[in-house]
């Protein structure tokens, strides 16, 4: 199958010209607040401009961070601090006017195929940032109502889609507000339908558990130690799965302990089954994003928070309430976290990423169909011979039974006087015996085989506790 072409995705629109360097007005407001300044480089970002200021002689970082409200109020602007970058301290101011970010330019013309690979957006100053989600290998993304954090988990999904065929990924969606991920019903990429109901929400991410230990099963028969290794040795290979979370808060509020079992499972060990989390949440709280659930998801995009305790739960930085929202985010890295504005996708670009691989997808459907229509013949089959073959011998046992209950209980065919109450008990208990040696006969297929087996059984069982079988019945047993 083909990867989708570049094209089916849409340019940004032309961004509308406007005055966005601002450094001497900026160089005067740290004057105004009595930090001196040597030199400031601007750097145009797509909703704020990072201006990277050298300090002049005797300047103190510290005495930056502490002007930063005065700095905001002669800007007109949230100034938020940047940083160190290098011997310059990084300052970011927002744009009068935005620029739109968008998925087809971050592609660079360039849509290889990159495993688990996506687009971030663009950094303050303008350049593009990339991620690899097996690098990560799990995911948080946190932010408010109208920060964007829905954006920007459409933007991974898309970039996901771009890269990668069903054969090479398969995603697992977990969507309890139902209509976030909903646009992506008929991907050939899901290996469940999407899961709505909390419910099964909790069931299917054991269901990945068990696929995950099922996967390390596989590696430890073959000798290797992940799914890389695995899918070079071995003939048939193994997709990689994302679970997509979005809003961890429902299923937290009512499946607390068992979600959060199975997402600390997941995050420590599946990484080298090649299972990944991407999970999304509004409430950044210590209650839904737990210690131990944060402590083994290193890969966090925050959005715009309510509160700095919000953005240390989240991001363990404060900032993120400074935000502007509309994808403006802070990105979690090796060196502390970066501020980026997230790609737009709009609904058409979805729909069309969704149709590309429902077409190409077809005829593979369609092979594949009747491939499992055929299996499925064939385990008809299987099952209506063993349900036949079971009422087989349920017939005969049944027949055997019946013969054995009239005999025990009578003690004769016709002509044989019936026997007192005790002889009665003792070959109720007999019966019980032989209703416990029914096991054995199970065994027995044909029906001569079943009668000799059973009277047998019953002859010990009787000699066993002293019943004398008259010579009538004797005969009639022979």
């Amino acid at each position: 199958m083909k990867l989708p072409p570049v094209e089916i995705l849409d340019m940004p629109p032309r961004a509308d010209p406007d005055d966005w360097d601002q450094s001497r007005r900026l160089t005067v407001a740290m004057s105004d607040a009595g930090v001196k300044v040597d030199d400031i480089e601007a750097h145009r970002g797509a909703s704020v401009v990072r201006y990277d200021v050298a300090l002049g002689r005797g300047g103190n970082p510290k005495a930056v961070e502490r002007v930063l409200d005065a700095l905001s109020l002669s800007m007109g602007a949230v100034v938020r601090w940047g940083g160190l970058r290098g011997t310059r301290v990084s300052l970011e101011v927002p744009r009068a006017h935005r620029a739109t970010v968008k998925l087809r330019p971050l592609f660079a013309d360039n849509v290889a195929h990159v495993l688990l690979g996506f687009p971030v957006g663009t950094d303050a100053g303008g350049k593009a940032l990339n991620a690899r989600l097996a690098n990560l290998p799990h995911m948080l993304v946190a932010g408010g109502t109208g920060s964007g954090k829905s954006t920007f988990m459409n933007a991974v999904i898309v970039s996901l889609l771009m890269r990668n065929t069903p054969d090479d990924l398969q995603l697992v969606m977990i969507d309890p507000k139902r209509v976030e991920l909903a646009p992506y019903a008929a991907l050939p990429h899901l290996a469940y339908p999407i899961v709505t109901d909390v419910t099964q929400a909790v069931d299917t991410l054991d269901l990945v558990v068990l696929e995950m230990e099922r996967r390390f099963e596989r590696f430890e028969a073959l000798g290797v130690k992940d799914i890389s290794g695995y899918n070079s040795t071995s003939a048939v290979k193994l997709p990689r799965i994302v679970v997509v979370i979005d809003e961890l808060a429902d299923l937290m509020m009512t499946s607390g302990p068992q979600v959060e079992s199975a997402i600390v499972r997941i995050s420590q060990l599946a990484r080298a089954a090649g299972i990944h989390l991407v999970i999304a949440t509004q409430r950044p709280e210590a209650k839904v994003v737990t210690g131990k659930i944060k402590t083994n998801i290193p890969g966090r995009a925050v959005f715009r928070v309510a509160s700095h305790h919000d953005s240390k739960i989240a991001l363990d930085y404060v900032g993120a309430e400074r935000l502007l929202g509309n994808g403006d985010g802070l990105w979690l890295n090796q060196d502390g976290p970066v501020r980026f504005q997230s790609p737009l996708v709009s609904e058409d670009e979805i729909a069309r990423v969704v149709a590309y691989w429902v077409q190409e997808f077809e005829p593979v459907r369609a092979s594949r169909q009747a491939e499992i229509d055929e299996r499925a013949e064939t385990l008809e089959q299987g099952r209506r011979l063993e349900e036949a073959e079971r009422a087989e011998q349920l017939e005969v046992q049944s027949a055997s039974t019946a013969r054995a209950r009239q005999v025990l209980e009578t003690g004769a065919v016709a002509g044989v006087a019936p026997p007192d109450s005790r002889e009665l008990v003792r070959r109720a208990v007999a019966f019980e015996a032989v209703v416990e040696a029914q096991a054995l006969v199970e065994r027995v297929s044909r029906l001569e085989e079943n009668q000799v087996l059973l009277l047998q059984i019953i002859a010990k069982q009787a000699e066993a506790l002293g019943i004398s079988i008259p010579q009538e019945v004797a005969s009639w047993l022979l």
